[in-house]
């Protein structure tokens, strides 16, 4: 059982666009790739050679995982170049041109979404090695984002919705997801907004290079998105002990209790990102081991929206 849905449960007539059916055969197709990839390396390994022939390679769990995969290729093209058709009133013929009804299993809707999930991972890992690499602006990135929201709501909503992801061999290669320059995973939320991160880069200052700040604020999203609440925490201070020069002063307490230039609301959010993360940062920094442990949360770090209140003015200040 998946959530209420048995694994055996057929949902009749899904309708699909061709289109999605596309799709998800393009995802399946990468799939598959990476799978041949690793069965591969497999064969070409001096101890797997030693120890398994050709018939036991075939046996292997990729090499099942890998027929299992071609398989649902093959339905699918085979769903597309042979509709179901299903009769719609007068405009059949416009609306089945375009449309397939597939009869599927739950668990073969599960499969799709977790491959298609696996793969819209790595489309969005390039494009951010795109957007860091070649400093692509905004409007460069808008056609690419704006695909990327239409693919993922292929496997949203309908049947996707009791779907839950299953448990893949494989994941995408480690080297599309370079630390240099740092990507920023789309389908989490942020902790410093993309924006504001290109704001800070695009700044001019002849007294200040904001190559370090630029940097802790890709590092802090990275952290965020991966649920390192430790680090984010100790980044965030780091930031506030970064950024004082910029307003004349030499430590961010000082910001927070006698900065003017941003009014009354500007000084009581630094007072508390003074002193509320100075707080959680060395209760996480100076705390000796013990016998019982609390996490930390990502509530209890996110000071992201006073953060984003400091990295503006910090830009407003700087232009």
């Amino acid at each position: 059982m998946t959530g209420s849905v048995s694994e055996s449960h057929v949902y009749q007539d899904v309708t699909f666009e061709v289109s999605t059916l596309e799709f998800y055969i393009e995802a399946f197709t990468y799939y598959c790739e990476l799978l041949e990839q690793r069965l591969k390396v497999m064969q070409e390994n001096v101890l797997a050679s030693k120890l398994l022939d050709d018939k036991a390679l075939m046996q292997t769990p990729l090499s099942q995982e890998l027929t299992r995969a071609q398989s649902v290729v093959q339905m699918l093209q085979n769903r597309i170049d042979n509709p179901k058709w299903k009769p719609l009133g007068d405009n059949a013929d416009s609306v089945t041109m375009i449309h397939r009804y597939l009869d599927l299993q739950h668990k073969t809707v599960r499969y799709i979404k977790s491959v298609a999930s696996l793969y819209l991972k790595y489309l969005k890992s390039e494009r951010d090695s795109f957007a860091r690499s070649s400093k692509a602006s905004k409007t460069e990135l808008e056609p690419i984002d704006a695909r990327i929201r239409v693919l993922d709501e292929k496997i949203t909503g309908g049947v996707f919705d009791d779907a839950d992801l299953v448990d893949l061999p494989i994941d995408i290669p480690e080297d599309t997801q370079n630390d240099e320059p740092i990507p920023i995973p789309l389908s989490f939320e942020v902790f410093v907004d993309i924006e504001t991160i290109e704001q800070l880069r695009d700044a001019q200052s002849k007294d200040f290079n904001l190559s370090k700040l630029v940097r802790l604020c890709e590092e802090l999203n990275r952290c965020y998105a991966s649920e390192c609440y430790y680090a984010v925490a100790m980044l965030v201070r780091t930031v506030l002990n970064h950024i004082p020069p910029v307003f004349g002063y030499t430590r961010f307490s000082e910001v927070a209790n006698n900065y003017g230039g941003a009014g009354v609301s500007f000084r009581k959010c630094m007072q508390h990102l003074e002193e509320s993360s100075r707080r959680i940062a060395d209760s996480y920094a100076h705390q000796t081991i013990r016998d019982r442990e609390v996490l930390p949360t990502r509530s209890q770090v996110n000071f992201s929206s006073d953060l984003a209140f400091l990295l503006s003015e910090v830009v407003r200040v700087l232009s």
